[in-house]
């Protein structure tokens, strides 16, 4: 709808025309609606991706919330900054298949885990495994690790957000139905530390693929 200013002339949309003002004088262009029923490459690429990431976030928010509560400003979601990072970090070059080892699912300034591995201690419980590099940067004992083992392929996820402290250097965790999960477990740890006003959380490592 366009709007008549006295005092500016005319401003506004009639039709598919825009009026606009420059310097005093009124101006006119088209109005084009992008046609979004033949998408370029690149929008495909970028739909696919974004698809991808959804579909990667959706079954593991309450890990995504706590490995980027410290991403959490306003109206920014801790889950919007951990969308941004997968999109950003979960893709080869031009691929619009996201590759899991890339992913980070945390984010922060506490020193990470050093010497991490996971292995299958029998059919229903892994095991992670680290150094304990208390004094390291900002390492302390009683940083908390928190584990996430996830089937990208059945979309089941099995986690722990506060498990045993940096100084056990170990941490079991179970996982119902193995045979069926077997192969396809994704694992990744991090460290937090709440003692303080803000609490603090580690860049995740991938361990391994199990």
């Amino acid at each position: 709808m366009g709007r008549l200013n006295s005092n500016n002339g005319m401003s506004g949309r009639i039709g598919k025309i825009v009026y606009y003002q420059v310097d005093g004088q009124t101006m006119a262009r088209a109005h084009v609606v992008p046609d979004q029923s033949n998408p370029s490459p690149l929008q495909l690429a970028s739909r696919r991706r974004f698809a991808e990431a959804t579909a990667f976030t959706k079954y593991i928010k309450p890990v995504l919330e706590l490995g980027f509560a410290n991403h959490q400003k306003g109206k920014r979601h801790a889950l919007n900054a951990a969308f941004s990072n997968i999109r950003m970090r979960g893709f080869i070059g031009e691929s619009t298949t996201l590759d899991p080892s890339l992913v980070a699912i945390s984010d922060g300034t506490l020193t990470g885990m050093r010497g991490g591995k996971v292995y299958w201690k029998n059919n229903e419980t892994a095991v992670v495994e680290w150094e304990d590099n208390t004094g390291f940067g900002t390492a302390s004992a009683r940083d908390k690790v928190a584990v996430l083992l996830y089937d990208t392929v059945k979309r089941r996820a099995f986690y722990i957000l506060e498990g045993n402290p940096r100084s056990a250097k170990r941490q079991e965790i179970k996982v119902e139905d193995f045979e069926y999960h077997e192969g396809n477990l994704h694992v990744y740890a991090f460290f937090t530390n709440k003692a303080g006003r803000t609490p603090l959380i580690s860049e995740s490592t991938y361990l391994d693929l199990i």
